[in-house]
Protein backbone atom coordinates (compact mmCIF):
# COMPACT_ATOMS: atom_id res chain seq x y z
CA UNK A 1 0.00 0.00 0.00
CA UNK A 2 1.26 3.20 -1.29
CA UNK A 3 0.57 6.28 0.98
CA UNK A 4 0.99 9.86 -0.42
CA UNK A 5 0.33 13.08 1.67
CA UNK A 6 -0.19 16.68 0.22
CA UNK A 7 0.73 20.09 1.60
CA UNK A 8 0.19 23.52 0.45
CA UNK A 9 2.67 25.53 2.25
CA UNK A 10 3.99 29.27 2.82
CA UNK A 11 6.34 30.07 5.19
CA UNK A 12 6.12 27.07 7.94
CA UNK A 13 9.99 26.68 9.01
CA UNK A 14 8.43 26.37 12.44
CA UNK A 15 6.13 23.25 11.61
CA UNK A 16 7.44 21.90 8.24
CA UNK A 17 10.16 19.52 9.84
CA UNK A 18 8.18 18.20 12.38
CA UNK A 19 5.16 17.47 9.80
CA UNK A 20 7.23 15.20 7.93
CA UNK A 21 9.06 13.67 10.27
CA UNK A 22 5.81 12.43 11.82
CA UNK A 23 4.40 12.08 8.69
CA UNK A 24 6.83 10.02 7.18
CA UNK A 25 7.06 7.90 10.50
CA UNK A 26 3.35 6.94 10.14
CA UNK A 27 4.21 5.43 6.90
CA UNK A 28 4.05 7.63 3.94
CA UNK A 29 5.93 6.72 1.06
CA UNK A 30 6.28 10.37 -0.57
CA UNK A 31 5.16 13.88 0.77
CA UNK A 32 3.85 15.78 -2.24
CA UNK A 33 3.97 19.96 -1.75
CA UNK A 34 3.11 23.12 -3.25
CA UNK A 35 5.46 25.64 -2.16
CA UNK A 36 3.57 29.17 -2.43
CA UNK A 37 6.64 32.05 -2.48
CA UNK A 38 7.68 31.21 0.91
CA UNK A 39 10.87 33.24 2.19
CA UNK A 40 11.79 31.84 5.43
CA UNK A 41 13.48 28.74 5.16
CA UNK A 42 10.81 26.75 4.31
CA UNK A 43 12.84 26.17 0.26
CA UNK A 44 15.28 24.90 2.55
CA UNK A 45 14.08 22.18 4.45
CA UNK A 46 12.17 21.12 1.35
CA UNK A 47 15.20 20.59 -1.17
CA UNK A 48 16.82 18.75 1.80
CA UNK A 49 14.02 16.71 2.02
CA UNK A 50 13.82 15.91 -1.98
CA UNK A 51 17.34 15.36 -1.94
CA UNK A 52 16.78 12.57 0.36
CA UNK A 53 13.61 11.35 -2.00
CA UNK A 54 11.17 12.02 0.81
CA UNK A 55 9.85 15.49 -0.88
CA UNK A 56 8.49 15.98 -4.36
CA UNK A 57 8.37 19.68 -4.55
CA UNK A 58 6.35 21.95 -6.97
CA UNK A 59 7.04 25.79 -6.62
CA UNK A 60 4.56 28.20 -7.44
CA UNK A 61 5.46 31.80 -8.01
CA UNK A 62 1.68 33.72 -8.51
CA UNK A 63 -0.02 36.46 -6.62
CA UNK A 64 -2.67 34.13 -6.61
CA UNK A 65 -3.38 31.27 -3.68
CA UNK A 66 -5.24 28.93 -5.79
CA UNK A 67 -5.47 26.05 -3.14
CA UNK A 68 -7.82 24.36 -4.36
CA UNK A 69 -6.82 23.80 -8.08
CA UNK A 70 -3.46 23.06 -6.35
CA UNK A 71 -4.52 20.27 -4.04
CA UNK A 72 -6.81 19.21 -7.20
CA UNK A 73 -3.70 19.07 -9.17
CA UNK A 74 -1.51 17.12 -6.11
CA UNK A 75 -4.29 14.63 -5.92
CA UNK A 76 -4.41 13.92 -9.46
CA UNK A 77 -0.56 13.32 -9.90
CA UNK A 78 -0.47 11.16 -6.74
CA UNK A 79 -3.13 8.75 -8.25
CA UNK A 80 -2.01 8.97 -11.69
CA UNK A 81 2.07 9.56 -12.29
CA UNK A 82 3.43 8.68 -8.49
CA UNK A 83 1.09 5.00 -8.09
CA UNK A 84 -0.71 6.21 -4.77
CA UNK A 85 -3.02 3.86 -3.13
CA UNK A 86 -4.23 6.60 -0.38
CA UNK A 87 -4.02 10.21 -0.60
CA UNK A 88 -4.38 12.49 2.00
CA UNK A 89 -4.00 16.27 1.93
CA UNK A 90 -3.12 17.99 5.00
CA UNK A 91 -1.87 21.63 6.29
CA UNK A 92 1.44 22.31 7.63
CA UNK A 93 -0.05 22.68 11.04
CA UNK A 94 -1.99 19.05 10.75
CA UNK A 95 -0.54 15.54 12.23
CA UNK A 96 -2.69 12.76 11.24
CA UNK A 97 -2.92 10.14 14.03
CA UNK A 98 -4.37 6.12 14.07
CA UNK A 99 -6.25 5.13 16.89
CA UNK A 100 -4.02 2.52 16.62
CA UNK A 101 -0.74 1.01 14.70
CA UNK A 102 0.20 3.99 12.02
CA UNK A 103 -1.46 6.13 10.14
CA UNK A 104 -0.77 3.89 6.73
CA UNK A 105 -1.59 0.74 8.48
CA UNK A 106 -5.07 2.02 9.48
CA UNK A 107 -5.85 3.35 5.87
CA UNK A 108 -4.77 -0.35 4.95
CA UNK A 109 -6.78 -1.82 6.68
CA UNK A 110 -10.14 0.11 5.80
CA UNK A 111 -12.27 -2.78 3.91
CA UNK A 112 -11.87 -2.26 -0.02
CA UNK A 113 -15.46 -0.92 -0.78
CA UNK A 114 -14.74 2.03 1.02
CA UNK A 115 -12.81 4.67 0.07
CA UNK A 116 -13.44 7.76 2.11
CA UNK A 117 -12.08 7.86 5.53
CA UNK A 118 -13.41 11.22 7.81
CA UNK A 119 -11.00 12.36 10.50
CA UNK A 120 -12.24 14.67 13.21
CA UNK A 121 -9.94 17.50 13.88
CA UNK A 122 -9.40 18.77 17.52
CA UNK A 123 -7.38 22.34 18.31
CA UNK A 124 -4.36 22.74 20.10
CA UNK A 125 -4.73 25.80 22.30
CA UNK A 126 -2.18 28.59 22.48
CA UNK A 127 0.24 28.54 25.26
CA UNK A 128 2.70 31.40 26.26
CA UNK A 129 5.80 31.09 24.52
CA UNK A 130 8.93 29.93 25.66
CA UNK A 131 12.17 28.71 24.96
CA UNK A 132 10.23 25.19 24.20
CA UNK A 133 8.83 23.61 20.96
CA UNK A 134 5.16 24.47 19.97
CA UNK A 135 4.97 20.45 20.60
CA UNK A 136 6.40 20.43 23.81
CA UNK A 137 4.50 23.64 24.95
CA UNK A 138 1.34 23.00 23.36
CA UNK A 139 -0.36 19.81 24.82
CA UNK A 140 -3.67 21.07 25.73
CA UNK A 141 -6.80 20.81 22.89
CA UNK A 142 -10.12 20.75 22.55
CA UNK A 143 -11.38 17.58 24.69
CA UNK A 144 -14.20 17.48 21.78
CA UNK A 145 -13.09 18.73 18.20
CA UNK A 146 -15.44 21.49 16.81
CA UNK A 147 -14.43 21.80 13.18
CA UNK A 148 -15.34 20.04 10.43
CA UNK A 149 -14.06 16.50 9.31
CA UNK A 150 -11.34 16.16 6.93
CA UNK A 151 -11.04 13.46 4.65
CA UNK A 152 -8.43 11.06 3.66
CA UNK A 153 -9.28 9.00 -0.05
CA UNK A 154 -8.37 6.26 -2.06
CA UNK A 155 -6.43 7.74 -4.83
CA UNK A 156 -8.66 8.14 -8.44
CA UNK A 157 -7.78 9.66 -11.61
CA UNK A 158 -10.85 11.41 -11.95
CA UNK A 159 -11.32 12.71 -8.35
CA UNK A 160 -12.35 15.95 -7.29
CA UNK A 161 -11.12 17.31 -3.93
CA UNK A 162 -12.93 19.79 -2.42
CA UNK A 163 -12.60 22.85 -0.07
CA UNK A 164 -9.30 22.61 2.19
CA UNK A 165 -9.81 18.90 1.79
CA UNK A 166 -12.62 18.44 3.68
CA UNK A 167 -14.57 16.53 1.31
CA UNK A 168 -13.69 14.66 -2.18
CA UNK A 169 -16.13 13.88 -4.71
CA UNK A 170 -16.59 12.67 -8.75
CA UNK A 171 -14.96 9.20 -8.19
CA UNK A 172 -17.77 7.33 -6.88
CA UNK A 173 -16.12 6.84 -3.42
CA UNK A 174 -18.08 5.71 -0.36
CA UNK A 175 -17.50 6.76 2.90
CA UNK A 176 -16.29 4.90 5.80
CA UNK A 177 -18.42 4.43 8.46
CA UNK A 178 -15.72 4.63 11.26
CA UNK A 179 -13.46 7.04 12.08
CA UNK A 180 -9.67 5.56 12.71
CA UNK A 181 -7.66 8.56 12.56
CA UNK A 182 -7.88 11.66 14.50
CA UNK A 183 -6.26 15.35 13.39
CA UNK A 184 -3.88 17.00 16.00
CA UNK A 185 -4.18 20.63 14.71
CA UNK A 186 -1.85 23.40 15.87
CA UNK A 187 -3.15 26.61 14.34
CA UNK A 188 -1.64 29.45 16.63
CA UNK A 189 2.12 28.51 17.48
CA UNK A 190 3.65 32.06 18.26
CA UNK A 191 3.03 35.81 17.66
CA UNK A 192 5.57 35.46 14.66
CA UNK A 193 3.40 32.59 13.34
CA UNK A 194 0.39 34.33 14.04
CA UNK A 195 1.37 37.90 12.42
CA UNK A 196 2.90 36.46 9.36
CA UNK A 197 -0.76 34.39 8.93
CA UNK A 198 -2.66 37.58 9.08
CA UNK A 199 -0.46 39.24 6.70
CA UNK A 200 -1.16 36.98 4.61
CA UNK A 201 -4.89 36.47 4.76
CA UNK A 202 -5.00 40.27 4.18
CA UNK A 203 -2.60 40.89 1.51
CA UNK A 204 -3.37 38.27 -0.64
CA UNK A 205 -7.04 37.61 -0.81
CA UNK A 206 -7.41 37.01 -4.32
CA UNK A 207 -9.24 33.20 -4.49
CA UNK A 208 -7.42 32.40 -0.79
CA UNK A 209 -9.34 29.89 1.21
CA UNK A 210 -9.91 32.18 4.42
CA UNK A 211 -8.98 35.53 3.60
CA UNK A 212 -9.63 38.16 6.03
CA UNK A 213 -12.43 40.71 4.82
CA UNK A 214 -12.53 44.17 5.77
CA UNK A 215 -14.11 45.02 8.53
CA UNK A 216 -13.07 42.14 10.42
CA UNK A 217 -12.07 41.98 13.79
CA UNK A 218 -8.26 40.73 12.81
CA UNK A 219 -7.99 42.87 9.41
CA UNK A 220 -8.68 46.35 12.02
CA UNK A 221 -5.89 44.84 14.39
CA UNK A 222 -3.88 44.57 11.60
CA UNK A 223 -4.96 47.83 10.25
CA UNK A 224 -4.20 49.36 14.18
CA UNK A 225 -0.83 47.65 14.37
CA UNK A 226 -2.60 45.24 17.35
CA UNK A 227 -1.83 42.36 16.64
CA UNK A 228 0.08 41.34 19.69
CA UNK A 229 -2.91 42.15 22.00
CA UNK A 230 -5.24 39.82 19.66
CA UNK A 231 -2.79 37.25 20.02
CA UNK A 232 -2.64 37.61 23.56
CA UNK A 233 -6.45 37.39 23.77
CA UNK A 234 -6.34 33.73 22.20
CA UNK A 235 -3.36 32.63 24.17
CA UNK A 236 -4.65 30.31 27.26
CA UNK A 237 -3.30 30.79 30.51
CA UNK A 238 -2.06 28.29 32.98
CA UNK A 239 -5.53 29.01 35.56
CA UNK A 240 -7.64 28.78 31.67
CA UNK A 241 -5.72 25.23 31.20
CA UNK A 242 -6.53 23.82 34.39
CA UNK A 243 -10.18 25.07 35.12
CA UNK A 244 -10.67 23.87 31.37
CA UNK A 245 -9.30 20.22 32.10
CA UNK A 246 -11.08 20.19 35.50
CA UNK A 247 -14.44 21.12 33.75
CA UNK A 248 -13.91 18.50 30.67
CA UNK A 249 -13.89 21.02 27.98
CA UNK A 250 -10.40 20.50 27.65
CA UNK A 251 -7.76 17.08 27.89
CA UNK A 252 -4.03 17.11 27.97
CA UNK A 253 -2.25 15.57 25.14
CA UNK A 254 1.06 14.96 24.90
CA UNK A 255 1.10 12.36 22.22
CA UNK A 256 3.05 14.77 19.52
CA UNK A 257 5.42 15.71 21.84
CA UNK A 258 6.20 12.13 22.74
CA UNK A 259 6.04 10.99 18.93
CA UNK A 260 8.68 13.70 17.69
CA UNK A 261 10.93 12.63 21.18
CA UNK A 262 10.98 8.93 19.66
CA UNK A 263 11.70 9.35 16.07
CA UNK A 264 14.28 11.55 13.66
CA UNK A 265 14.23 13.45 10.86
CA UNK A 266 15.36 11.42 8.25
CA UNK A 267 18.11 13.44 6.45
CA UNK A 268 20.13 14.29 9.38
CA UNK A 269 19.37 11.41 12.20
CA UNK A 270 18.20 14.19 14.67
CA UNK A 271 15.69 14.50 16.96
CA UNK A 272 12.87 17.67 16.35
CA UNK A 273 12.27 17.27 19.94
CA UNK A 274 15.36 16.45 22.02
CA UNK A 275 13.65 13.04 24.62
CA UNK A 276 14.45 13.63 27.87
CA UNK A 277 17.33 11.63 29.47
CA UNK A 278 15.85 8.21 30.01
CA UNK A 279 12.16 8.81 29.15
CA UNK A 280 11.78 7.23 25.44
CA UNK A 281 14.34 4.97 24.07
CA UNK A 282 15.68 6.30 20.46
CA UNK A 283 13.60 4.85 17.85
CA UNK A 284 11.24 3.38 20.53
CA UNK A 285 7.61 4.00 19.50
CA UNK A 286 5.44 5.83 22.41
CA UNK A 287 2.27 4.63 23.67
CA UNK A 288 -0.87 5.39 21.59
CA UNK A 289 -4.22 6.09 21.98
CA UNK A 290 -5.83 2.62 22.77
CA UNK A 291 -9.20 1.14 22.73
CA UNK A 292 -8.82 -2.62 23.28
CA UNK A 293 -8.23 -5.28 21.65
CA UNK A 294 -12.17 -6.20 20.87
CA UNK A 295 -12.39 -5.46 16.87
CA UNK A 296 -16.09 -4.46 17.74
CA UNK A 297 -14.80 -2.06 20.76
CA UNK A 298 -12.60 -0.41 18.36
CA UNK A 299 -15.48 0.21 15.80
CA UNK A 300 -17.58 1.69 18.55
CA UNK A 301 -14.67 3.70 19.90
CA UNK A 302 -13.79 5.27 15.87
CA UNK A 303 -17.97 5.64 15.53
CA UNK A 304 -17.86 7.56 18.59
CA UNK A 305 -15.45 10.00 16.72
CA UNK A 306 -18.24 12.17 15.11
CA UNK A 307 -17.72 16.12 15.75
CA UNK A 308 -19.57 18.26 17.87
CA UNK A 309 -20.29 20.55 14.48
CA UNK A 310 -21.40 17.20 12.80
CA UNK A 311 -23.56 16.50 15.44
CA UNK A 312 -25.01 20.10 15.03
CA UNK A 313 -25.08 19.58 11.48
CA UNK A 314 -26.61 16.62 11.47
CA UNK A 315 -29.45 17.78 13.72
CA UNK A 316 -30.36 20.79 11.52
CA UNK A 317 -30.68 18.48 8.82
CA UNK A 318 -32.73 16.50 10.89
CA UNK A 319 -34.35 19.22 11.97
CA UNK A 320 -34.97 20.61 8.53
CA UNK A 321 -36.90 17.05 7.44
CA UNK A 322 -38.71 17.07 10.13
CA UNK A 323 -39.96 20.37 8.93
CA UNK A 324 -40.49 18.97 5.05
CA UNK A 325 -42.67 15.67 6.70
CA UNK A 326 -44.37 18.21 8.79
CA UNK A 327 -45.32 20.35 5.11
CA UNK A 328 -45.79 17.82 3.05
CA UNK A 329 -48.62 16.37 5.70
CA UNK A 330 -50.75 19.68 6.20
CA UNK A 331 -50.27 19.35 1.93
CA UNK A 332 -52.07 15.97 2.18
CA UNK A 333 -54.85 17.99 4.77
CA UNK A 334 -55.14 20.36 2.33
CA UNK A 335 -55.77 18.22 -0.83
CA UNK A 336 -58.41 16.02 1.60
CA UNK A 337 -60.38 18.96 2.63
CA UNK A 338 -60.41 20.41 -0.84
CA UNK A 339 -61.71 17.24 -2.08
CA UNK A 340 -64.40 16.58 0.92
CA UNK A 341 -65.33 19.86 -0.19
CA UNK A 342 -65.48 19.75 -3.86
CA UNK A 343 -67.66 16.31 -2.95
CA UNK A 344 -69.69 18.54 -0.82
CA UNK A 345 -70.42 20.95 -3.73
CA UNK A 346 -71.04 17.94 -6.15
CA UNK A 347 -73.61 16.54 -3.58
CA UNK A 348 -75.09 20.09 -3.35
CA UNK A 349 -75.72 20.31 -7.14
CA UNK A 350 -77.47 16.91 -7.26
CA UNK A 351 -79.63 17.45 -4.09
CA UNK A 352 -83.59 17.93 -4.58
CA UNK A 353 -83.50 21.58 -4.33
CA UNK A 354 -80.90 21.54 -7.10
CA UNK A 355 -83.11 19.92 -8.85
CA UNK A 356 -86.29 21.52 -8.25
CA UNK A 357 -84.46 24.82 -9.09
CA UNK A 358 -83.79 23.17 -11.89
CA UNK A 359 -87.15 21.85 -12.84
CA UNK A 360 -89.02 25.52 -12.44
CA UNK A 361 -86.16 26.98 -14.67
CA UNK A 362 -87.07 24.73 -17.24
CA UNK A 363 -90.69 24.96 -16.92
CA UNK A 364 -90.56 28.87 -17.21
CA UNK A 365 -88.59 28.27 -20.39
CA UNK A 366 -91.27 26.23 -21.63
CA UNK A 367 -94.37 28.36 -20.27
CA UNK A 368 -92.72 31.19 -21.88
CA UNK A 369 -92.81 29.77 -25.17
CA UNK A 370 -96.17 28.95 -25.86
CA UNK A 371 -98.16 29.85 -29.36
CA UNK A 372 -97.09 32.65 -31.22
CA UNK A 373 -95.47 33.76 -27.71
CA UNK A 374 -98.87 35.71 -26.21
CA UNK A 375 -99.03 35.78 -22.73
CA UNK A 376 -101.12 33.39 -20.74
CA UNK A 377 -104.85 34.73 -20.94
CA UNK A 378 -106.30 36.04 -17.00
CA UNK A 379 -108.07 33.52 -14.86
CA UNK A 380 -111.76 34.86 -15.41
CA UNK A 381 -111.55 35.43 -19.34
CA UNK A 382 -113.55 32.97 -21.80
CA UNK A 383 -110.59 31.75 -23.39
CA UNK A 384 -109.83 30.41 -19.92
CA UNK A 385 -113.44 29.09 -18.96
CA UNK A 386 -113.50 27.11 -22.13
CA UNK A 387 -110.79 25.90 -21.48
CA UNK A 388 -111.60 24.42 -18.45
CA UNK A 389 -114.58 22.65 -19.55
Amino acid sequence: MKLIVTMIVRDEDDVLEANLVHHLSQGADLVLVTDHRSEDATPEILDRYARAGHVHVIREGGADYLQQEWQQRMAQMAATELGADWVIGVDADEFWWPITGTVAEALAAVPERYGIVSAPRPEFAARPEDSRFFAERMVVREAVSNATLKVAHRAHPEVVVGHANHYVDGAGLVDAPAHPLRILHFPLRSLAQFEKRTAHRIREPARRSGSLPPGSELHRAYQEGRLAEAYAERVLTDEQADLGVREGRLAVDRRLEAFLAAHRDPTTGAFTVPPAPGSIPSGATPERETVGDDPLELEFDALQAITAHERKWRERADKHKRGRVRAEMRLEEAKRKNEALRARLDALQESRWARLSRSVAGKGKSAGSLGDGAPDPPPDSPDRASGSR
